[in-house]
């Protein structure tokens, strides 16, 4: 089901580090659950295809109250009999924490290079759902490239 959040975030910068606290609330009934994400980056100019670049990479960690975990990580009786995975009940709290990094190479004017690459353990009650032991896995990898057109 699609949902809106709102939120807010709280950064702070100092020399090439950059800390981040972000909160985000659903309003519009997919949930009404908090989540939210706390972040410290690494950012470093460096030349890439003998182009000025920026790398960034840190840590990141993701939790979530009782509302939120529900939505996603819950299976319901009904769903259980459906699906065959097995009935669970997830709790917010901690939900992941992972290395994230990413490259961003100017190719010219107009056209820029984006790669970024992740992974997240996921934990706590995420973690031990059914969802993800019966079907998923734990770990989380997610890589990509972009190809970003600036006009």
């Amino acid at each position: 089901e699609e949902t809106a959040e709102v939120g807010g975030y709280i950064e702070y910068n100092y020399g090439n580090m950059q800390a981040k606290l972000e909160i985000r609330k659903g309003v519009d009934g997919g949930h009404d659950g908090i989540d939210g994400d706390v972040d410290v980056t690494y950012n470093a100019p460096v030349e890439i295809f003998g182009k000025q670049s920026d790398i960034s990479f840190g840590p990141t960690a993701s939790f979530s109250d009782d509302n939120y975990a529900s939505t996603f990580f819950d299976v319901s009786a009904a769903q259980s009999a459906v699906s065959g995975i097995s009935e669970y009940d997830a709790e917010g709290g901690l939900m992941s924490y992972g290395l994230h990094a990413s490259a961003y190479v100017p190719l010219n004017q107009n056209v820029a290079l984006v790669g970024f690459a992740a992974f997240d353990q996921l934990t706590g009650d995420v973690g031990d759902s059914s969802i993800v032991q019966e079907r998923g896995t734990e770990e989380q990898v997610t890589a990509g490239l972009i190809l970003n057109y600036t006009f």
